[in-house]
């Protein structure tokens, strides 16, 4: 007997399906050119969950596992200029990419990019890559890798450590339109921005990123606990993981913060996306729901829910 979703057993014990439109563990959702939602379902469902902008589930694919196609946490992704989707694959050490309709194309992985935790996309169509490292004592690694449309590695940036410029555990970054990357880092509990030298040409290998000094005005962002980020014209999002869970906003220029949205909406704001229209999608991964914001703060929907 089928009772809300669950089968009565003989053994009198309800055994439940959860429904393909419940989400357990999301990272990251974006909005792709069909208009439609892409979830990276993300810490347990190890899947790609499709749905509808108001919240109706249209498709999923993936699975668990360490072949091609599968999945080991699909921790962060994007949609490439050609419209394939890149899923960086955490836990398998790689990213792969997807058809919309989540037929495999590719799967890349180097000892130069390490263990991707986040991808993010340049207006140029090159992508920059968190290598966030296996974050082992005996093996501590941290930096940035930035490739070309066409997959090739372009320069690689930063180390492990503490330091202005360093990395300590990089969990989501974002890219501005001028070029600029910006990093949400959970081991140091910081935000940090890095850009092109000024007497660099972007195409030049040899010329690396550097931090920005100064970059945020820490006297005017006290106790931010940063996981997400994002970032969209003069303003830089940053999910606040600390005491009142939120999304801080920054001042692109100074990184002084403006506002607080979602105040307590949130269990743990793990992955943010700016959509084209401007408004905000959250994806909370202990919440197991995906939110879609105003840029003031206003809920215009929920994925997620059953």
């Amino acid at each position: 007997m089928r009772l809300f979703g669950c089968v009565l057993a003989a053994s009198a014990f309800l055994a439940c399906a959860a429904p393909p439109s419940a989400l357990d563990g999301p990272t990251q959702a974006v909005v792709a050119q069909d208009g439609l939602v892409y979830v990276a379902d993300g810490y347990f469902h190890a899947r790609i969950a499709v749905f509808t902008p108001s919240g109706s589930f249209v498709r999923d694919w993936g699975s668990k596992g360490f072949e091609q196609g599968q999945l080991q946490t699909p921790h962060s992704l994007l949609e490439a200029r050609d419209g394939t989707l890149v899923v960086a694959d955490r836990d398998n050490g790689r990213l792969q990419r997807f058809g919309t309709s989540g037929e495999f194309v590719e799967s890349v992985r180097s000892d130069v990019i390490g263990r991707p935790w986040s991808v993010a996309q340049t207006p140029e169509g090159h992508l920059f890559v968190a290598d966030g490292g296996d974050q082992r004592p005996d093996a501590e690694r941290a930096g940035i890798v930035e490739l070309t449309a066409s997959g090739d590695v372009l320069r690689r940036f930063s180390r492990f450590g503490s330091a202005p410029g360093e990395l300590d555990e990089p969990h989501m970054l974002a890219t501005a339109e001028n070029g600029d990357v910006f990093v949400a880092e959970i081991g140091a509990r910081r935000v940090q921005r890095f850009a092109l030298r000024a007497d660099c040409e972007a195409s030049d290998p040899a010329c690396a990123y550097e931090n920005v000094a100064g970059w945020p005005a820490l006297e005017a962002t006290p106790g931010l606990d940063p996981l997400s980020i994002a970032v969209a014209g003069d303003r830089v999002y940053v999910g606040h993981q600390g005491q009142h869970p939120s999304i801080w906003v920054l001042e692109r220029a100074t990184g002084i913060r403006q506002s607080v949205l979602g105040e307590n909406l949130f269990e743990r704001p793990h992955g943010l996306f700016v959509a084209a229209d401007g408004t905000l999608w959250v994806a909370d991964d202990r919440g197991n729901r995906v939110y879609h914001l105003t840029t003031d703060g206003k809920s215009l929907g929920v994925l997620g829910e059953p």
